[in-house]
């Protein structure tokens, strides 16, 4: 009993690490998104001031 419970706890742990970690990887896509548009957002302005 107590090795089929280790071996549940411990497929818990890797599950949960292994979503924080893809929700880190979102956070970083979403950031890189940002970026990208503040970019157009400075071209566009720059289009507009001409």
């Amino acid at each position: 009993m107590q090795i089929e419970f280790d071996m549940e706890y411990a497929i818990a742990i890797i599950g949960i690490s292994l979503q924080r970690e893809r929700e880190r990887e979102k956070k970083r896509k979403r950031k890189r998104k940002r970026k990208k548009k503040s970019e157009l957002c400075k071209g566009i302005d720059i289009k507009r001031s001409i």
